[in-house]
């Protein structure tokens, strides 16, 4: 199963060139003629037949919009056309290019190469009723707080990410409000998973305050996981863990976490 954060993932076989890990899904490119594009072709492939270098450029530039991290694949009869194409693309700055081969040659190849037209996905387990983490999550808590916001960018609109993972002693909740704000992320709230902690309180009142302080640091009406980041521990252990974790079923029973843990 290909994952979020390896839109271009290692197709098995070897008629299909390795391709490397890149930030979303490709833009596949049939560089063949329109006779052979006729006769079958990539079912999420553009047409783009090699002409000469600087027209090819120029109309692929415009399908992605100048972005040139867009990944591409090419493909054409052989293989030959396609690593022409990929040259092209490679020598104007784009950074992610393979030759995806020849279609047909072998058959298995074309199965591989539709491959890439299905969208990438990340595998989820349930936690709790009716609640699904994504295996892979972005986790935060570097301390370089000036990357948080961009990171949460690209991790939900390039790689295709969903969950995000933090921690109310990381104090970067805020950055991650702005990066979901700058993606819309929030607009389609039932695909985002949103974990959080709260470090083991002495009292129910500060345990409730920090788990509160955590919605209003994401901007955020609920979490998806509320976890305690680390048991108390001393003299007064039992009496804190007993207190946070009060506040967390309370929290859970209020729907504003979805699940809890330790």
């Amino acid at each position: 199963m290909r994952l979020a954060l390896a839109a271009l993932s290692l197709l098995p076989g070897a008629t299909v060139a390795q391709l490397p890990l890149a930030p979303r899904a490709p833009l596949v490119l049939d560089v063949r003629t329109q006779e052979e594009w006729d006769a079958g072709h990539i079912s999420c492939a553009k047409r783009m037949p090699v002409q000469d270098d600087s027209s090819l450029i120029q109309a692929v530039k415009l399908l992605v919009g100048l972005d040139l991290t867009v990944p591409v694949v090419t493909y054409c009869h052989s293989g030959v056309r396609a690593g022409k194409a990929e040259e092209a693309l490679k020598a104007s700055g784009f950074t992610y290019v393979r030759n995806g081969g020849g279609y047909d040659i072998p058959p298995s190849n074309t199965a591989q190469l539709e491959q890439l037209c299905t969208p990438p996905t990340v595998p989820k387990v349930t936690i709790a009723p009716g609640v699904e983490m994504p295996m892979i999550v972005m986790g935060t808590g570097s301390g370089q707080k000036g990357d948080v916001v961009n990171a949460t960018t690209l991790w939900l609109s390039r790689a295709g990410g969903t969950g995000i993972d933090t921690a109310h002693s990381y104090r970067d909740q805020d950055e991650i409000a702005q990066g979901l704000a700058a993606t819309g992320a929030l607009a389609q709230r039932s695909a985002l998973f949103l974990e959080t902690k709260i470090p083991c309180s002495k009292t129910y009142a500060e345990a409730t305050a920090n788990l509160n302080a955590n919605l209003q640091q994401l901007a955020v009406a609920s979490v998806d996981l509320t976890l305690i980041h680390f048991p108390c521990s001393g003299k007064d252990a039992s009496t804190g863990n007993a207190q946070t974790w009060r506040a967390m079923e309370d929290f859970h029973s209020a729907g504003k976490s979805k699940a809890i843990g330790v």
